[in-house]
């Protein structure tokens, strides 16, 4: 009996930490906040939305086949967000005309992100973007 138990613990600490194997401490998305910034106004990344809801501001390719907003992209770094932005600039997701950078956002990795599609991590609620962390990529 002690064995089996042993085993079940075993494997247990070995699924429980999956989550949490890559230790994000902050959550970091891409935006063109220049202007909004330069005003010492308060800057909000949002978070899922329903067709109906999603502003008209919102490019139709940021949307999802069905007009939702699955949230803002949410990267684990800067690297990561850097990579990211310049191959959606590159492809004409992002136009290139704006100013991109990289921000830090008041979100918890483990309980502010969830992946919308494969290698697509989004945040889940509208949270404050706290500072500009990186200009250029």
């Amino acid at each position: 009996m002690k064995a089996c138990n042993l085993v079940i613990l075993t494997l247990l600490s070995l699924i429980v930490p999956i989550k949490s194997m890559a230790v994000c401490k902050n959550v970091y998305t891409i935006g063109a906040y220049d202007k909004v910034f330069s005003n010492h106004a308060e800057v909000i990344k949002l978070g899922p939305l329903i067709a109906k809801d999603a502003p008209s501001t919102v490019p139709k390719s940021f949307l999802e086949a069905d007009g939702s907003y699955g949230g803002g992209e949410a990267f684990c770094t800067i690297q990561a967000a850097c990579d990211i932005l310049m191959r959606q600039v590159e492809s004409g997701v992002l136009p290139a005309s704006e100013n991109w950078h990289i921000y830090l956002l008041d979100a918890d990795w483990d309980h502010d992100t969830y992946q919308l599609h494969p290698n697509d991590l989004r945040i889940n609620r509208s949270v404050k973007v706290l500072k500009l962390v990186r200009e250029k990529c």
